[in-house]
């Protein structure tokens, strides 16, 4: 499977609750570990869904582009696959981790208070 399938499955799936209106996909992965209001849960479905959509685009556009490119470095003859391996790897991981942190980070406003566990009762002694 090429890293644009895994790419459009995933927004695919993040559009599933997008659309649904309701039923989000983070919501219904994390949402008995993470609690957002529903606000939340669909800007995050919605900002990770466009953000897979732009690395997808860039991801064709730097493998198509750098297709039959050769560079010639001191060691080594870089060949296109070298360089979109190397995009990959420096270029999109990065900026991938960035945008979840800046999601976390997002996602703070929108997170419900911490449910309070009910207590029962207690007798006093006599």
């Amino acid at each position: 499977m090429l890293a644009n399938q895994g790419y459009g499955l995933h927004r695919g799936f993040g559009h599933v609750g997008f659309l649904g209106g309701i039923l989000h996909f983070f919501f219904f992965i994390f949402g008995k570990t993470f609690h957002y209001t529903n606000e939340g849960w669909y800007k995050l479905t919605r900002n990770v869904a466009w953000f897979f959509l732009f690395t997808a685009v860039i991801n064709e556009a730097v493998r198509l582009g750098f297709h039959n490119v050769e560079i010639f470095t001191a060691h080594r003859v870089l060949t296109g696959i070298d360089i979109w391996i190397l995009f990959k790897l420096f270029v999109i991981m990065p900026v991938t981790a960035l945008f979840f942190w800046w999601q976390v980070r997002v996602m703070q406003q929108y997170r419900l208070p911490e449910p309070v566990p009910a207590q029962t009762p207690t007798r006093p002694k006599t």
